[in-house]
């Protein structure tokens, strides 16, 4: 996961997006910290915290990932 959000594409962002959104707890965890690495700034962070609303199970995660509460 990380490898793809090395690339800094849109659709890599998508994916993780989406698995972090539709998987199972621990590869949305790995999805969430690696769209952290992508350093998106405040959009993708913003993206982010939308799906993080809908699994508030993910919410120690985002913030430790991207270092700000969830």
């Amino acid at each position: 996961l990380f490898a793809i959000a090395s690339l800094r594409r849109d659709e890599g962002v998508d994916l993780l997006l989406s698995l972090a959104k539709s998987e199972p707890g621990p590869l949305a965890r790995e999805a969430l910290s690696a769209l952290a690495s992508v350093g998106g700034g405040d959009a993708l962070y913003a993206r982010a915290q939308a799906v993080v609303e809908t699994r508030p199970e993910l919410r120690d995660t985002f913030a430790r990932a991207f270092g700000r509460n969830a």
